[in-house]
């Protein structure tokens, strides 16, 4: 598989993830089914443990920050981020912050705003500590 395609599989996978999550948010688990509404969530974690690295290492980070959006674990973006990367993916937080569909994915349950605002600072901290 060359480097195109992988990129482009990694991609659709993550799109699936969003999707899967999604749908998660949506179920109105019944009694019985909350363990199985947290079992699919840790094995869709699982792969976006894998998933965002290699978007992050592809110069992806767009994707990589919608994907952890998407899933309301943006917290988990500062693990991934290099000097490299930390232009791009404050870039694309500070225009994100503006965008409707950021609104729609995250504003659900946090301010917008505040809560990337605090991501970039936390990821600036840890890129310049490192």
């Amino acid at each position: 598989m060359t480097n195109c395609s992988v990129a482009a599989a990694d991609r659709h996978l993550s799109g699936e993830v969003k999707e899967e999550w999604q749908e998660l948010d949506e179920l109105k688990p019944e009694p019985s089914s909350p363990a199985d509404v947290a079992e699919r969530r840790d094995k869709l974690l699982e792969m976006v443990y894998q998933i965002v690295p290699y978007l992050m290492q592809h110069n992806a980070e767009a994707e990589a920050c919608d994907v952890l959006m998407e899933i309301e674990r943006l917290d988990l973006l500062q693990q991934y981020v290099d000097r490299s990367a930390f232009p791009r993916v404050c870039l694309y937080l500070r225009r994100s912050v503006y965008s409707s569909v950021t609104l729609s994915l995250i504003g659900r349950n946090t301010p917008c705003f505040i809560f990337q605002l605090v991501i970039m600072i936390s990821v600036f901290l840890c890129v310049t500590d490192c």
